[in-house]
């Protein structure tokens, strides 16, 4: 059997004691003590507007408290929780962090841009999910979890079919602090390209986000586990010079091949201003 809530009779009692006083007042000393007089309509108005005037501020006064109280205690509670943005980079640099779910970098950190999680405060965010759904299906085609991430910026890049119609729909990244608060916050998309900037929430629904999406990770990995290049391994790489330099001569070469009739353009106006031979 469930506790009931106990409910706080401390209100009610007071309201009660606060309008029965000054009937009792009347009735001690109109009947009790007979030789004293009971006081004039007029003095009795006055009294109740006096009287409830008092009541009326008391309890403003302590609304204002209570309002001010809370205000201070959300504000404390904030300051103790991360700070997450996430933005588009283009490109890398050296030295740049990369989480991936493939088993090399190699697959997949050439689709020319990554996402850029950044933790702006100095409140660790742990054991983040990164979640990416596909436009349409509303399927999870990856998940990338950040084991920590504080005062620190990563980069995350993630698989996607291999298909020309892909897009994606929407990223929902929920993570936990380390006394156990949960925040969350969804950035959607329309044609790839982002809607709004995500405000983050939290609170039992980021909590309920997070063990979904924590289930569907072991899912995917258990029903996958004979197929290695399918499971959503957690990975990350560390860009060195070489590093960046390959990844920009093959960005290129894919950007070339992307807008081939482009580049074709331009080398076929220059061929027309050759003077001919």
């Amino acid at each position: 059997m469930k506790n009931k809530k106990k409910y706080n009779w401390f209100w009610p009692t007071l309201a009660l004691v606060a309008v029965i006083s000054p009937f009792l007042i009347q009735v001690l000393m109109t009947s009790l003590l007979a030789n004293v007089p009971g006081g004039s309509n007029d003095g009795w108005l006055g009294f109740w507007g006096g009287y409830l005037g008092a009541i009326i501020s008391i309890v403003g006064v302590y609304q204002a408290i209570k309002v001010q109280h809370q205000d201070n205690k959300d504000e404390i509670v904030a300051s103790n929780r991360p700070f997450l943005s996430c933005i588009t980079q283009y490109g890398v640099k050296v030295n740049d962090w990369v989480y991936h779910s493939s088993t090399s970098i190699d697959f997949d950190r050439f689709y020319g841009n990554f996402f850029r999680l950044e933790n702006l405060s100095t409140r660790p965010a742990v054991n983040i999910i990164f979640a990416v759904f596909e436009e349409g299906t509303g399927r999870i085609v990856d998940v990338i979890i950040i084991p920590s991430l504080v005062q620190k910026a990563v980069l995350v890049s993630y698989r996607y079919p291999k298909r020309e119609e892909f897009k994606k729909e929407k990223i929902e990244i929920v993570y936990k602090t380390v006394d156990e608060n949960f925040g969350r916050f969804t950035q959607t998309f329309s044609n790839n390209e982002t809607l709004k900037i995500p405000k983050t929430t939290w609170g039992e629904n980021a909590k309920k986000e997070y063990n979904k999406l924590k289930a569907v990770f072991n899912k995917h990995n258990l029903d996958h586990q004979n197929h290695p290049f399918e499971i959503w391994h957690q990975n990350f790489s560390i860009f060195s010079p070489g590093d960046v330099k390959y990844y920009d001569r093959v960005h290129h070469d894919m950007i070339k091949k992307k807008y081939h009739d482009l580049f074709d353009d331009d080398k076929n106006s220059g061929n027309e201003d050759e003077p001919k031979k």
